[in-house]
């Protein structure tokens, strides 16, 4: 497989020996040619598998109810239901609508309500003093180098593709009061505090669950070493493409106009071509017919038995 230092040679033999166009320069514009390709299709080579481990929700029982006062934070309990783990989930007390973020926790019976942001937030109702609850969390960070989903199903008994969007969740149920299990919908909501890009999942499974799915992968930074998972002609040709048109800028001869306008020509014809065979690669497989065994009809697939889904 190329690497970095294939692309820059292979681009510096398409425009020539020319001292003003140094190797940095081309490994600039090769890493921003390989970033583009990669926003622009999903490669096959770049779609990479994950799961997600959902948190089981968790209710109050008569033994447990809470105490929340009017213009305070603090939720006390009269047992003792609450863990470290808990921050950062969110929960619905009594009949309030609002969904609150447990923001701190002080013990097994205290926690701080928080409103997603890191500020305190307070009980905007009447003082209760033994109002049920519900703790569950609907954010979940996907794999670091996550650039987009491309599908995601929960297993509850055999794969089964989630919905996707919050305006799916906002028709389905617009208080959000509903556990749903399993859940049905997902959707982006943000990235974390280390940059990572999160989702929102609905609904709230009573016991452990987890998500499965495939996911394109952002470009990486590319060093002298590193293996090209895209298509290594149209990078080529891309890069060189793009160190013409920088000749352009420079010199304005009709040489580079001419090159310049050669290899952004071809750069599309190879990337055209190089997409369409990717496409076939990321299609289901297909039976082959062979000597000495039944055959099939022509228009027959065949699938592997423990297929079970498009993930």
């Amino acid at each position: 497989m190329a690497t970095l230092a294939t692309i820059t040679a292979r681009s510096a033999n398409l425009l020539g020996t020319d001292p003003q166009i140094s190797t940095a320069e081309l490994e600039s514009l090769a890493q921003t040619r390989y970033e583009r390709m990669y926003e622009e299709t999903v490669w096959s080579r770049s779609i990479r598998e994950f799961t997600i481990q959902l948190v089981a929700s968790v209710s109050s029982t008569s033994s447990d109810t809470v105490t929340v006062t009017n213009g305070s934070g603090t939720v006390t309990s009269a047992g003792t239901p609450f863990t470290a783990a808990m921050v950062g989930r969110q929960i619905q007390i009594g009949a309030e609508p609002h969904y609150f973020f447990i923001r701190t926790f002080t013990s097994s019976s205290v926690i701080i309500l928080g409103d997603g942001e890191g500020n305190i937030d307070t009980w905007p109702r009447t003082t209760d003093t033994a109002s049920a609850w519900r703790i569950f969390q609907h954010r979940y960070a996907l794999p670091s180098d996550c650039d987009d989903v491309i599908v995601l199903s929960h297993d509850s008994g055999e794969l089964d593709e989630m919905d996707g969007g919050r305006n799916a969740v906002d028709f389905m149920d617009p208080d959000r009061s509903q556990s749903m299990d399993p859940p049905r919908v997902w959707w982006y909501d943000g990235e974390n505090s280390s940059n990572v890009r999160e989702i929102g999942v609905y609904g709230y499974p009573t016991a452990a669950r987890i998500l499965r799915g495939q996911y394109a992968r952002s470009a990486p930074s590319l060093s002298s070493g590193t293996n090209i998972d895209v298509p290594i002609a149209p990078l080529v040709y891309g890069t060189a493409a793009d160190a013409a048109s920088m000749m352009v800028a420079k010199e304005a001869t009709d040489y580079w106009v001419r090159l310049s306008s050669f290899l952004n020509r071809t750069y599309l014809e190879v990337l055209q071509s190089s997409i369409l065979k990717d496409e076939a690669r990321k299609s289901r497989p297909r039976s082959v017919q062979r000597r000495g065994h039944s055959p099939l009809r022509q228009d027959q697939s065949f699938f592997p038995s423990h297929f079970t889904g498009d993930i």
